[in-house]
């Protein structure tokens, strides 16, 4: 019965991933020939794009020209990296003049953050780019801004406190190696030097933000301490500096996006701004907690494994790490080979448990297979740029990804544990498993025989040659004689017993 259950689960589950793939591939957005080979390659799962158009056109006036505004109001992870450029790519398909990005973010993902930048150079080649700092650009939002042509700010906001940080994967903070942490901070502070010196920004400004050992001063005037990060708030930001002077960041402040599309020259537009569908919103929560639907998915399996039946733990398992991968699938992460790979895996794994004894090779193939499977769908999809060729992740993608899977699998492992200790003890899991003692001490013999039946007599139900049946008192046993042949309905005696095997005589003269 177990194994009927679990089976039809496994079907369950394995169309639903099957569902997920279909719909990532269905849905690709084809890049532009002008993006880089990077950005060409998208695997969504949703395409559709609710864009809702207010205008901007004074009255009187021609709306000749279009602004597409992105607002970014969220952590930075991969989900957001396919918003990008599905909004990048409606921006030309729209021929917009400008592209606007409405930002209000703590930052997020450094692997995000560098898709998003790459993205968003290779587009400043053909539309006008331009960031409003609607409250905050901190950190990946403030690598993001100074991809654009212009940053302008509200109001009271504020941009920078850019260095890097190890994000756990609940989404919380942790203390970063110092050798990891130079690495990283090295190689981002040159990507984002670089995005801002092709786009005029002041690249000390940048490195401020990022490193805290130097002190950065334009003439007398200190810009940032020695040992703290550079935040500037929209007043900070737009001082003049320098001779002749020029703007320390910040283009200006403008009070809206109305405003700001005015100052730009672009008042007589219509602005396109582009919503994020139902899906992605959950796609986004889903990854800020992937330790938990991992971890959570296989804690369930384990649970199930544990318990009698197949019920709600191992549908909630399954239902878990089917979720994870959907939501994986809508950020473009998840591609056909990681969930084909997780569904070979977990029939192997089935085939293992249910079908062939022991626990060998099968087994431990469908596990690993799983697991990369799962470390994969971590690992952010790059193109390569000679078709037919794999495409090899950074290490740092595969670092931060072994970090996702190593929590979510100590996670699972540590609850496991504490499961383990405390679960027998509850009242739902002794209606479960059967916890009563069935010990001979307890008055329990599996044999069903004891040598109290010694001396017994009886009848030979059917000829013993040796082996046969024989009735005693109205208790039919199976019994064996001592050797010799005795016929049915003979009168027998039983003269001994030892285990299961109880032997008889025969009693006639």
């Amino acid at each position: 019965m177990k194994t009927t259950s679990l089976i039809f689960t496994l079907l369950a589950l394995l169309a639903l991933l099957a569902a997920s793939w279909l719909q990532a591939e269905e849905s690709v957005t084809p890049a532009e020939s002008s993006v880089t080979p990077e950005e060409s390659s998208v695997t969504p799962a949703e395409t559709s794009v609710i864009a809702a158009e207010t205008s901007v056109t004074p009255p009187g006036s021609s709306a000749g020209r279009t602004v597409y505004v992105i607002r970014i109001d969220v952590q930075i992870n991969q989900s957001l990296v396919y918003t990008i450029r599905r909004g990048i790519e409606e921006a030309k398909e729209h021929e917009a003049s400008l592209l606007i990005l409405d930002m209000d973010t703590p930052g997020g993902s450094v692997q995000a953050t560098r898709q998003i930048m790459t993205a968003l150079i290779a587009a400043g080649e053909e539309i006008q780019t331009c960031t409003f700092v609607n409250k905050w650009a901190m950190s990946a939002g403030a690598f993001i801004s100074v991809c654009t042509d212009d940053i302008y700010m509200a109001p009271l906001s504020q941009i920078g406190a850019a260095a890097p940080v190890m994000m756990s994967p609940t989404g919380g903070t942790q203390e970063m190696p110092e050798t990891m942490n130079e690495k990283m901070v090295s190689a981002l502070s040159a990507v984002v030097r670089s995005a801002a010196e092709a786009k005029g920004h002041d690249v000390n400004v940048i490195e401020a933000m990022i490193r805290r050992e130097s002190e950065y001063k334009i003439g007398d005037k200190v810009i940032s301490k020695q040992g703290e990060l550079l935040t500037l708030t929209n007043t900070e930001a737009e001082q003049l500096v320098d001779d002749p002077p020029r703007m320390l960041l910040s283009r200006g402040t403008v009070k809206d996006l109305d405003e700001l599309i005015s100052v730009l020259g672009y008042s007589d537009a219509t602005a396109i701004h582009l919503e994020v569908s139902p899906a992605e919103k959950m796609a986004r929560w889903i990854q800020m907690f992937s330790a938990i639907f991992i971890g959570g998915g296989l804690l369930g399996i384990y649970i199930e494994f544990k318990t009698p039946g197949f019920g709600i733990f191992g549908i909630l398992g399954l239902f878990l790490v089917a979720v994870w991968f959907w939501a994986n699938s809508i950020a473009g992460v998840a591609g056909s080979g990681e969930i084909l790979a997780f569904m070979i895996g977990l029939l192997l794994l089935a085939l293992e448990i249910f079908v062939i004894p022991g626990f060998g090779i099968t087994g431990i193939a469908g596990f690993f297979l799983m697991l990369t499977a799962l470390l994969m769908a971590m690992v952010p999809h790059i193109p390569n740029n000679v078709p037919g060729l794999p495409a090899f992740p950074t290490l740092p993608d595969i670092q931060i990804s072994f970090l996702h899977l190593g929590s979510s699998l100590i996670l699972s492992t540590f609850s496991a544990m504490i499961l383990a200790r405390f679960l027998p003890e509850t009242q739902m899991f002794r209606h479960l498993v059967l916890t009563a003692s069935t010990s001979v001490k307890a008055g329990f013999d599996a044999t069903g025989t004891s040598d109290d039946c010694i001396g017994w007599v009886g009848t030979a139900v059917t000829p013993l040659r040796p082996a046969g049946s024989g009735e005693f008192d109205g208790k039919r046993m199976s019994v064996v004689s001592r050797g010799e042949f005795i016929d049915s309905d003979s009168p027998i005696r039983i003269v001994d017993v030892r285990g299961n095997r109880v032997v008889v005589e025969s009693t006639e003269a």
